[in-house]
């Protein structure tokens, strides 16, 4: 070992393989937690379950719901725009008229990943908290927990609850909703 450290145009070369070795060992320890990856497995959870408890001609909204819209096989408007036509783009989200623009399309049903700082506003400022859509008359007919701990701060977990709203619905309002409490399979080992 000491001759290799004696060479000097090997030391680069070492010092970046140990921190090659390093980096690997780093990034799937992080891909073997389950919570880096079970909000992916939550929203596909969703969407199974739109698919099966959701009649096939069901107009469904969400945020941030492409996973959930891939396997629900369902008609999905994105509301951020991603993927939808332009046309909704335009007279929408470019005149900040979201809300008047899914009461006028007038969902069945609405998905939406619900975490605890979102929840606060929601319940302080219900207009403000889903871009001006008043989700907290919304009852939840289904959900999903999952914990996240992003990469760039693995300190870090956060709870979330995907949940499956229905307006004429009984149960439980979004406003009451509680993601701390949430056990649910998608969290269990």
């Amino acid at each position: 070992l000491r001759a290799v450290f004696r060479q000097r145009r090997r030391w680069p070369a070492v010092v970046a393989g140990l921190a090659y070795a390093v980096l690997v060992i780093g990034t799937w320890t992080n891909r073997l937690d389950r919570r880096t990856w079970s909000a992916y497995s939550a929203a596909q959870n969703i969407g199974t379950w739109l698919r099966s408890n959701t009649p096939p001609d069901a107009l469904i909204a969400g945020s941030h719901c492409g996973i959930e819209a891939a396997h629900a096989r369902r008609r999905f408007v994105n509301l951020e725009g991603l993927v939808g036509s332009w046309r909704f783009k335009e007279q929408c989200l470019d005149r900040d008229a979201l809300a008047s623009c899914v009461d006028e399309l007038g969902p069945d049903y609405f998905v939406q990943v619900v975490s605890e700082p979102l929840l606060r506003v929601a319940r302080e400022e219900p207009e403000l908290a889903f871009s001006g859509i008043r989700l907290d008359r919304w009852h939840i007919v289904h959900e999903e927990c999952a914990e996240f701990r992003p990469i760039y701060a693995p300190w870090h977990i956060e709870r979330l609850s995907y949940v499956v709203l229905r307006r004429d619905a009984k149960g439980m309002l979004l406003s009451d909703l509680d993601p701390g409490r949430c056990d649910a399979p998608s969290l269990r080992p």
